[in-house]
């Protein structure tokens, strides 16, 4: 019975509320005949081209639209662990301008790219968030790193002159996905060579480390399992040393094979998928070496665990 009564006290109200309704639908309607024309808005200017090279002039974005620049990212896999605030990792680099702090950090003063191991080349041009300015770099316009130049820890920061006078903006954040998701045109700047899969995973081999006069080497990294690197790589290091530069002895387990620069494929070898150009990577059940598949003939690199220091 009072489940009955409520609906029915539900009437007059909603009568009331229909009411409501079409009175203001009537006041909406004289109230427009009696004001003047006026015309539509322009529409909204275009956002920036993804393929923009870094710009010194930012686009501003609502400062509400993140907290850290890791609500930006668009991974396939778990983003990087080692993504964080500057300061958590090494010391912020600071400058007169975002631009020139960027082009400064990037460049990564001989290493890998730069201490974070991301691509040196192909960010948009900068976007303002607050005081902010965020490097953004997409594959398939899926966000994959971002780069945070800011005012907040300027102080703390030592100049791209090498001063330690107080800076305007300095290195804020790094956000990253795993270095698999980073695309074919990839560049670290490192005479890199990517290879990529149909899905779009990457590899890359580099050549050895010069200060132990390996630059005539070349290192493919392979990690357990494909795609994703990993912050903390495992799997196995696959070495080309066509010139003897390396050292002897080390292969990654006894029987197994040198660098060789012409072989014949293995009959249970099988296509990874992964291709550079017209090379193919092809890789045996065993894991103990590694086949690239050139046009007219076959390199074999083996498994070796090596360091260089």
């Amino acid at each position: 019975m009072a489940t009955e009564m409520n609906r029915l006290g539900t009437l007059p109200r909603a009568l009331l509320v229909v009411a409501l309704v079409v009175g203001a639908a009537f006041v909406g309607l004289t109230l427009a005949n009696l004001a003047p024309d006026v015309a539509e808005p322009p529409p909204s200017p275009s956002p920036p081209s993804s393929t923009a090279s870094p710009s010194p002039h930012a686009t501003p974005v609502p400062s509400a639209v993140l907290s850290s620049a890791l609500d930006l990212l668009d991974c396939d896999g778990t983003p990087n662990p080692f993504g964080d605030l500057v300061e958590n990792h090494m010391r912020p680099r600071g400058g007169p301008t975002p631009q020139a702090i960027f082009e400064y950090w990037i460049a990564g003063q001989g290493s890998l790219g730069n201490a974070w191991g991301v691509p040196v080349s192909g960010y948009e041009a900068p976007v303002l968030d607050g005081d902010r300015y965020l490097f953004i770099y997409r594959v398939a316009n899926e966000v994959k790193v971002v780069i945070v130049i800011s005012p907040r820890v300027a102080e703390l920061a030592r100049g791209i002159d090498g001063l330690v006078a107080p800076q305007p903006y300095a290195t804020d954040e790094v956000q990253m996905c795993d270095g698999a998701e980073y695309g074919s045109a990839a560049e670290w700047g490192m005479g890199e060579r990517v290879w990529a899969d149909a899905e779009g995973w990457i590899l890359a081999d580099w050549p050895g480390p010069d200060h132990c006069g390996w630059q005539a080497a070349r290192s493919l990294d392979i990690p357990d399992p494909l795609p994703f690197w990993g912050s903390f790589f495992s799997g196995s290091t696959y070495w080309a040393d066509p010139t003897g530069v390396l050292p002897t002895g080390e292969l990654a387990e006894p029987g197994s094979e040198p660098y060789d620069g012409d072989v014949l494929l293995p009959a249970d070898a099988t296509n990874s998928g992964y291709r550079h150009e017209d090379l193919e990577l092809w890789f045996v059940p065993d894991g103990r070496a590694v086949y690239i598949v050139w046009p007219d003939h076959v390199e074999l690199w083996p498994a070796r665990d090596l360091g260089c220091s």
